[in-house]
């Protein structure tokens, strides 16, 4: 059998992943369309070759967590409220922050960015997207009554 391309899947179960390795023959893939980039299953199954995965978590693509991120805001702000969450399924490429810090007193929005940024900047170096909302105690108090 000669082997012209090969196609990998990750196919998820609740018990385990998978990784199907589909390898097409001359005879079974016969067609390829001029619109796509990768060939196009015409008619026979494709035979396939199923392993299980040693490792179904994602793994941790920045090297960081939430905790290590909450540590190390608490550590620089003081906050008198932290909340890190990770959004990206636990493989640390996306987070969402909310500081709510005394020594953003009299600061603009900019401003208590930039005192998170600088908190974080070889953090973020790796950190595909991070969203955060800055605010004094006052600003967290008036958003928390309503």
């Amino acid at each position: 059998m000669t082997l012209q391309r090969f196609w990998l899947s990750l196919l998820s179960s609740s018990a385990s992943s998978f990784l199907k390795v589909v390898l097409p023959t001359a005879s079974t893939v016969t067609r390829f369309s001029s619109n796509l980039p990768f060939p196009v299953k015409t008619s026979a199954q494709l035979p396939t070759l199923t392993f299980r995965l040693l490792h179904t978590s994602p793994p941790n693509m920045s090297g960081y967590s939430e905790q290590y991120i909450t540590e190390k805001l608490q550590t620089a702000l003081s906050p008198s409220f932290l909340q890190v969450v990770d959004v990206s399924d636990g493989c640390g490429a996306k987070f969402e922050v909310v500081v709510v810090s005394p020594s953003f007193e009299g600061k603009t929005m900019l401003q208590r960015h930039r005192m998170v940024n600088d908190c974080l900047a070889e953090e973020l170096k790796s950190i595909h997207a991070f969203s955060m909302r800055t605010l004094t105690p006052e600003q967290f108090d008036k958003i928390r009554q309503k």
